[in-house]
């Protein structure tokens, strides 16, 4: 297993059983937490106005860390008494569902440390309350492989989950944290389309973009 763990102070660590460690020169949190902060501020404007908060997409290739950085942004809104909806548009995940699934689920409750995100109520009981995450099945690896149902699966996803944020005024002031699939970060006019079908159909409002080093 590999894993990095951050501290803002400074810590100590007791490892039992032989590893690898070591402390690397430069970390991606600072630039991290400054997005959660950005989001945070439009969040406020949302709320005063009544109006919808940020909507952002989290782009890159394959294990640049999009999903932990989604969880992140996730764990920070929430800590700050948000609600935040967060889109699973990579079917390879199955955020709170199977492989092969599509999902949006609010969060109003802290994530798993053990899980990750957490519990669905098919899991049985847990410590952490559970999700209720809306699926759709897409069936495949890469929203490549059949285009034709992917798009349309994802545009039922989005239509769907906006309703949510008209009938929710938490989740409509904490706005959307969206996921997408490494694959589509690649160069090319089919993956630009596929991007620019997330973009059009969650109305993204932001884009964070990673590369391989964070």
């Amino acid at each position: 297993m590999k894993a990095a763990i951050f501290s803002w102070h400074g810590c100590k660590l007791e490892v039992k059983g032989s590893c690898v460690e070591y402390t690397a020169e430069e970390t991606p949190m600072v630039s991290y937490v400054n997005t959660h902060f950005a989001l945070e501020k439009l969040r406020d404007e949302a709320q005063n106005k009544g109006g919808e908060g940020p909507r952002i997409l989290v782009i890159g290739p394959s294990n640049s860390g999009k999903t932990t950085l989604v969880k992140l942004l996730t764990a920070y809104a929430v800590r700050m008494g948000r609600q935040p909806m967060v889109i699973n548009t990579d079917s390879r995940e199955g955020i709170l569902s199977i492989p092969g699934s599509l999902t949006a689920t609010p969060f109003a409750s802290i994530l798993d440390v053990e899980e990750g995100w957490g519990s669905s109520p098919s899991s049985g009981p847990s410590p952490v309350p559970v999700k209720l995450p809306l699926c759709y099945y897409y069936g495949l690896a890469n929203p490549e492989d059949n285009t034709r149902l992917y798009k349309p699966t994802l545009t039922r996803l989005a239509i769907t989950a906006t309703s949510r944020l008209v009938d929710d005024p938490i989740v409509k002031s904490t706005g959307m944290i969206i996921d997408t699939p490494g694959s589509i970060a690649q160069s090319g006019k089919d993956n630009f389309d596929l991007i620019s079908h997330i973009v059009k159909e969650f109305q993204g409002s932001y884009i964070k973009a990673l590369s391989m080093n964070g």
